[in-house]
């Protein structure tokens, strides 16, 4: 047989052969596709299944992992020994995620919820901040928001605000349950508040804190400090969030709910004041009538620690709880605030 026939009879076994290995590599090519696909499939999904508390943060955890609000207990340090261990813990190198925005305002929410979720975090951003840089108030907001939307918290604005207030050491912000409500605060930075809670509350985001979910003033010292991340300081106010997946963007996922009927926005019905205000009473002082909720909740604090607010007018009730201020020495003992600010002047 000549090499012309061989070649002839030949090349269908080596067409067929180039065409198996063109099959294989067409199939190694769609495999190779898949698997980078699927990786990059898990890289996107959201964190709050994956989410994890590193074991060496101490941090207790609940349900699913959540992590759980950490003792709130401050070390017993004096206000410049505070500050120097605060300045000896480094800030987290991790970048810094930016929240979204999120409209609480929207017609979403019924109009009571609305309302609510306004009063709710005017009355935390003058309490906790009234005398921080926009900034400052800004700040404070951002964290509230970013409370509400992470599941180890509460998933409205109020409920967030007043979490543990039923208990004078177990409330979340300070002003809940010791008795700063009970101080009569002046118009104009009540209406600054307002101004800054309602920019929050309609999607405005305070990109400098990025995932806070928690913060103290720089002149205490919280046990759990170290085992947060240290993100940044504004003001007088460092803030911290989750170590791990909890304090990562995508585990702040949960959509707030309105606000409840009968939950703790109705401790703030009667504090609402007027949104348009002339010049002149933009300088006024403004007695804010407490609820029965409130009043109950208030009730009892002025007591042998109690003391009258300096510089403030005299007026009806002012020697009872609503006319005085908590001389608490320890303020600032808990997850975000900071001692009442000084009255202003007359």
């Amino acid at each position: 047989m000549s090499g012309a026939e061989n070649a002839r009879k030949a090349l269908p076994g080596m067409m067929l052969g180039k065409r198996n290995l063109g099959l294989a590599g067409l199939v190694l090519v769609v495999a190779v596709a898949v698997l980078l696909g699927w990786i990059v499939f898990q890289r996107l999904q959201p964190q709050t299944v994956r989410a994890t508390l590193p074991a060496s943060s101490g941090l207790a955890q609940g349900a699913g992992g959540i992590p759980l609000a950490p003792p709130l207990e401050l070390k017993p340090l004096r206000a410049e020994e505070a500050k120097n261990a605060n300045d000896s813990l480094p800030f987290s190198t991790r970048p810094l995620e930016v929240a979204s925005g999120v409209n609480l305002l929207s017609a979403a929410y019924d109009e009571l919820s609305q309302r609510s979720s306004l009063d709710c975090m005017t009355a935390a951003i003058f309490y906790e901040a009234g005398y921080e840089s926009d900034r400052g108030k800004r700040a404070v907001a951002q964290v509230i928001l970013n409370r509400v939307r992470h599941p180890a918290f509460p998933d409205s604005v109020c409920a967030v605000v007043y979490q543990g207030s039923e208990r004078r050491t177990g409330c979340q912000f300070t002003f809940t349950c010791d008795g700063s409500l009970a101080r009569q605060p002046p118009r104009g930075p009540w209406e600054a508040a307002r101004v800054i809670a309602r920019a929050a509350l309609s999607g405005m985001v305070e990109p400098t804190v990025g995932m806070a979910t928690h913060y103290h003033a720089d002149y205490v010292m919280p046990y759990w400090a170290p085992s947060l991340d240290k993100i940044t300081q504004v003001g007088t106010h460092l803030f911290y969030t989750w170590k791990g997946g909890w304090g990562r963007r995508a585990a702040f996922n949960r959509v707030p709910v309105p606000e409840p009927m009968d939950g703790p926005a109705d401790a703030l019905a009667e504090l609402v004041l007027p949104a348009e205000l002339t010049p002149e009473q933009l300088g006024a002082e403004v007695t804010l009538g407490l609820s029965p909720i409130m009043a109950d909740r208030t009730a009892g604090l002025a007591g042998p620690a109690a003391r009258p607010v300096e510089g403030a007018a005299a007026s009806p009730g002012a020697d009872s709880a609503a006319g005085r201020l908590l001389a608490d020495e320890r303020a600032g003992r808990l997850l975000a605030d900071e001692p009442p600010p000084p009255p202003s002047a007359p």
